[in-house]
């Protein structure tokens, strides 16, 4: 269980290094709709991956 909590922690991390360096690009041709529309789909295909490999792990670990 401890290294589920530690393995969802770790997805929550990458998730907010990978927004932190994305908000942080200078784009000449800034939009904050291109920005929002970006960071739109990195959370819309990471969080249904990490919850499918969480429940992965807890099925393979706690059965």
């Amino acid at each position: 269980m401890t290294f589920l909590l530690i393995f969802t922690g770790l997805i929550c991390f990458i998730g907010l290094i990978v927004t932190v360096i994305y908000v942080n690009i200078v784009d000449q041709n800034y939009s904050s709709e291109k920005s929002f529309r970006n960071l739109s789909w990195i959370y819309l295909l990471l969080i249904p991956i990490a919850i499918l490999i969480v429940i992965g792990l807890a099925y393979v670990f706690l059965s």
